[in-house]
């Protein structure tokens, strides 16, 4: 506490409730002095109001950033709770059958929220939309002055001021109650930081098309075919609004005339998982690089369209064209952030490059981007890392990298090591038994542990490697008397979720023996999903 700072000390009254959206990087807390809620960058430099309406006494507060909603508890004389859009868009009352619901949390883990009511001396619980609610406790003496509540694992934890103390029970039939902690003066708040509660997610702000001149905040993750539909919103300080480009920040002028340019908005279509997070057991190293991404790749990719509705063209500006109600660009040109431009040719026929233009080389006769670029529906962008192959440091340690090499891909928190020529990328590393193994489909598929210690990177992730470009695998396996033996496999990949993370390994050396022969082409396995004869459960791994 010797290094505490003060990030926020204007335009606050009473903050009662406060949370950390881990994945994006802000700071929730409600406000019951100037019954509303804000949201700020963790420096607290950048700070905007999201709710100033409809609200009493708003005090807990709960973030759910994966599906991009959080929980307000309101205790004032129509008490509610409510689960909001993250942009403070999307107001739904999950419930008005509550006295004084003072504290609310989430089970991350059965996807269920939790609340208290000191009023009513109970702990309710509920499907993240509200529906399924159930009683878990109610108990006048063991439910008092309660004001805060957190939960991990098979339990819950709140605070009682009147009591001073800590209690705790079981979050499913409020069973074992027990005064955890006693002997504290009016205890506030509490909260359970644990990797397992934070699960990793897709940054939808850090994508390269966002562009917010402020705050950008997440957008509730509905699922949608419409791709004039973004996943974020920018907002603005509370002295200036947004304008008509949804990006930049105005001051809060009437009848305004300036001419703004239309927004460009994208949706991906990529999968929604991240991984945050010596002996290196499993690990992949790229021996090839995948194929220049062509016009056609790229446009199928994503679908690039202006945010700016239309009834006809006189209302779109520069050589927007209103089709289908929006402005967008006529089919031989593309948006480049300012304008339509022409596209510019690609894949045209050649013999050599001096027949392509720009940064264009001819590559099996067709003129394509450098290896080291892909093209952006404009020119071509340089690669970032996609794995540990490309990174240009000789030195191991934590890297970034970005599958496919673009910046607009989920990237991926991963440890390098080099090893003569190669650079490896680990996939898995187990020493003793600082972390469990013994872990659900969800877990493995998402990974587990810290990448630069025991851990497991990920199903989807290590998918999401192995499928750009080829790939080799080396297994290195050290016994307690410092023995170390190695398998090593010239060709290695896992397929997607929907075939259940099958592998494919091949073209094996070492003196380790083939033990991955007979793993070849079978599906991946978890004590939730054990369909082949009880193998995780009876081995206790995946």
């Amino acid at each position: 506490m010797s290094k505490k700072q003060v990030i926020v000390n204007e335009d606050i009254d009473t903050p009662e409730g406060i949370a950390i959206d881990w994945i994006h990087d802000h700071l929730y807390w409600t406000d019951t002095g100037l019954n509303i809620i804000q949201v700020s960058n963790l420096e607290g430099g950048k700070k905007a109001t999201i709710i100033d309406n409809d609200l009493d006494e708003p005090r807990g507060i709960a973030l759910d950033p994966i599906h991009g909603y959080f929980y307000m508890t309101d205790w004032g004389k129509n008490p509610k709770i409510e689960r909001i859009g993250m942009d403070g868009s999307d107001r739904n009352i999950i419930t008005k059958d509550v006295g004084w619901p003072n504290a609310i949390t989430i089970d991350y883990i059965d996807s269920r929220i939790f609340w208290i009511d000191a009023k009513l001396h109970t702990i309710m619980s509920a499907d993240l939309d509200g529906s399924q609610t159930r009683t878990v406790l109610h108990n006048t003496q063991q439910i008092n002055h309660s004001f805060s509540m957190t939960v991990f694992e098979d339990n819950i934890f709140w605070t009682d001021r009147s009591g001073g103390d800590i209690r705790t029970a079981n979050k499913h039939t409020g069973k074992h109650f027990k005064r955890k902690v006693i002997g504290l003066n009016s205890p506030t708040g509490i909260k359970v930081y644990h990797e397992s509660i934070q699960r990793s997610g897709h940054n939808v702000c850090n994508d390269t098309e966002v562009g917010c001149e402020y705050l950008c905040l997440p957008k509730p993750r509905v699922k949608s075919d419409d791709p004039i539909i973004p996943s974020y919103t920018c907002v603005c300080p509370d002295n200036k609004k947004i304008s008509h480009n949804g990006h930049t920040c105005i001051p809060k002028v009437s009848d305004m005339n300036t001419d703004y340019p239309p927004t460009v908005m994208r949706t991906m279509t990529t999968p929604e998982r991240t991984v945050t997070g010596d002996i290196n057991i499993v690990t992949t190293q790229s021996s090839a690089e995948s194929q220049p991404t062509s016009m056609k790749t790229l446009r199928s990719d994503e679908k690039l369209t202006i945010k700016s509705t239309c009834e006809n063209t006189y209302e779109c500006s520069g050589k927007l064209l209103c089709i289908d109600g929006i402005c967008q660009c006529y089919e031989q040109f593309v948006w480049n952030r300012t304008n339509c431009v022409k596209k510019k040719e690609m894949s045209k026929v050649c013999t050599d490059s001096v027949e392509c233009q720009d940064n264009l080389d001819c590559i099996n006769s067709r003129c394509s981007c450098k290896r080291s670029t892909y093209w952006n529906g404009i020119s071509c962008a340089r690669k970032f890392p996609s794995e540990c192959e490309d990174i240009s440091s000789d030195k191991d340690g934590v890297y970034l990298v970005y599958p496919k090499g673009k910046m607009t891909y989920r990237k991926i928190l991963v440890y390098c090591i080099t090893s003569g020529n190669k650079k490896w990328t680990v996939i898995q590393k187990r020493t003793d038994e600082s972390v469990d193994f013994y872990r659900t489909w969800s877990e493995y598929s998402n990974g587990f542990g810290r990448v630069d210690r025991d851990h497991w990177l990920g199903n989807e992730n290590i998918y999401r490697l192995s499928q750009d470009g080829t790939h080799e695998l080396s297994i290195v396996l050290v016994d307690w008397e410092g023995n170390l033996m190695e398998a090593n496999y010239s060709q290695f990949s896992v397929n997607s979720e929907e075939d259940n993370y099958s592998l494919s390994v091949s073209g094996y050396s070492g003196n380790a023996g083939d033990g991955m022969d007979y793993h070849n082409s079978k599906s991946f396995y978890t004590k939730d999903r054990d369909n082949r004869n009880g193998c995780a459960v009876n081995r206790h791994g995946g």
